[in-house]
């Protein structure tokens, strides 16, 4: 049998030695050789364990399955995930998909078109996380859940990370029966005393129409010119609009932004209408033409 004792001192430490390792009238006495090369033999298995460690767990990410990321460290949190069951994993060198909990989330199923860019109307699914930790990204199965309680599979998405109890909005694509089409018009008038300017008169129309068994909530946004804040020779003023639009302004960074709310029953059609003129000096003309729409 042999136990060491460790002794601090002043500068460094000094180690004693009992048992086999010290005999006769030098039991006790201060081995700092011996403990020198103690040591030794602990910083060396120190230093290759976790070098070690790391070789023997290189994984390779290209086997995961197509939309699976290895989990990477963040600045943003740390959290751990507690299982509601215990469960097995083989030990067969592949992934396993584990089941680790079953919440049930809040979600909202909305509508949004931006006919200026493209005629279409695309669905966005609203999450609310339920819970009080983190959802690192991976893919998501989307399901649409039927009257039947049968559910019918929509698309496969990518959740980004998602704080505790955050919001998240995924694309669905676009929803074909839901019916969008743009027109609008131009008109030059002259304006102002002896018609010393032109006023550049646009009328847009949005028509929306409803082929789906169910009501909808479509927002159809919307963007007119503006001036220079320095430019005081030229005047943007907004009208007829029907029915009325709020700003909308896409995370601070979009000026001269709209959107139109509105709801459609089953099978029901709705026109959205603005007219906007701009007014300028005649002699001058717009960079690009008079004419903003097309």
């Amino acid at each position: 049998m042999r136990r060491i004792a460790v002794a601090p001192r002043s500068r460094g430490f000094k180690r004693q030695a009992f048992g086999r390792f010290a005999r006769g009238p030098r039991r006790g006495a201060n081995t700092e050789a011996f403990g020198r090369r103690l040591g030794a033999r602990r910083r060396v298995a120190l230093v290759r364990a976790p070098s070690h460690a790391i070789e023997q767990a290189a994984i390779d990410a290209s086997t995961l399955a197509p939309g699976y990321e290895l989990a990477h460290s963040t600045d943003s949190y740390d959290y751990v995930y507690a299982a509601d069951l215990p469960c097995d994993v083989a030990a067969d060198g592949t992934f396993h998909s584990v089941p680790i909990a079953d919440w049930d989330a809040p979600t909202k199923l909305r509508y949004v078109a931006v006919p200026r860019e493209a005629q279409q109307v695309y669905q966005l699914l609203e999450i609310e996380s339920p819970i009080d930790a983190a959802l690192l990204s991976g893919p998501l199965d989307v399901y649409d859940a039927g009257v039947d309680a049968t559910s019918t599979y929509r698309t496969t998405s990518r959740m980004p990370e998602t704080p505790p109890r955050g919001r998240v909005e995924i694309g669905l694509g676009v929803e074909p029966a839901i019916k969008i089409a743009r027109t609008s018009t131009f008109q030059e008038e002259t304006a102002g005393l002896l018609g010393g300017s032109l006023a550049l008169v646009h009328k847009l129309d949005v028509e929306l129409r409803n082929l789906l068994p169910r009501a909808v909530n479509v927002e159809v946004r919307e963007r007119i010119p503006v001036a220079r804040k320095d430019d005081t020779e030229v005047k943007i003023d907004v009208s007829a609009v029907d029915p009325a639009w709020e700003s909308w302004d896409q995370e601070q960074s979009l000026r001269g932004g709209y959107a139109w709310k509105v709801s459609l029953e089953p099978g029901a059609a709705r026109t959205l209408s603005a007219r906007y003129t701009i007014k300028i000096a005649a002699k001058q003309e717009l960079v690009g033409g008079n004419r903003r729409e097309s």
